[in-house]
């Protein structure tokens, strides 16, 4: 987020850490939410594939409360454990019916809410997991051009 806002990172750690990469996500008017509200951690891996959700975060009162937000961007879609994986469970729960497209990302989609079209972007992950899938160039750009565009 602070290579797209254009901005070099001054603090690693600590509160200043946070209240730099909070007024980052502001300029770029970006919020970052998990899916899993409430979670259930498996042994002691810190894999995902040993999470359970117990409680989706409610995305839809998210929207509700924020009129403005039109894309959801998902950081991860492969597994059962993934962002877009629970997203799609969420709206099943909420008796919304939506499928992703197969193919190479960005994967792209949306659904209808309100009144509202939401559009629903699958991206490659930015973890260090990930990192093998694409360059960190690429990967940028390719957040670039779903948050502002360029």
């Amino acid at each position: 987020m602070a290579r797209i806002a254009g901005k070099d990172l001054l603090h690693l750690t600590g509160e200043e850490a946070v209240e730099e990469r909070k007024e980052i996500l502001a300029s770029l008017h970006v919020a970052i939410t998990d899916m899993g509200l409430r979670i259930n951690r498996n042994g002691d891996s810190s894999l995902d594939e040993n999470l359970d959700a117990i409680e989706y975060t409610d995305i839809l009162a998210i929207l509700d409360d924020n009129p403005l937000i039109n894309k959801i961007l998902f950081t991860s879609s492969s597994g059962k454990v993934s962002a877009a994986k629970w997203f799609l469970n969420y709206l099943k729960q909420k008796n919304i019916t939506h499928q992703f497209p197969k193919g190479l990302k960005p994967l792209r989609s949306g659904f209808e809410y309100k009144g509202r079209h939401i559009k629903l972007v699958i991206l490659y992950s930015p973890s260090r997991r990930a990192a093998n899938r694409i360059s960190l160039d690429k990967l940028v750009e390719m957040y670039k051009q779903e948050i502002v565009g360029i």
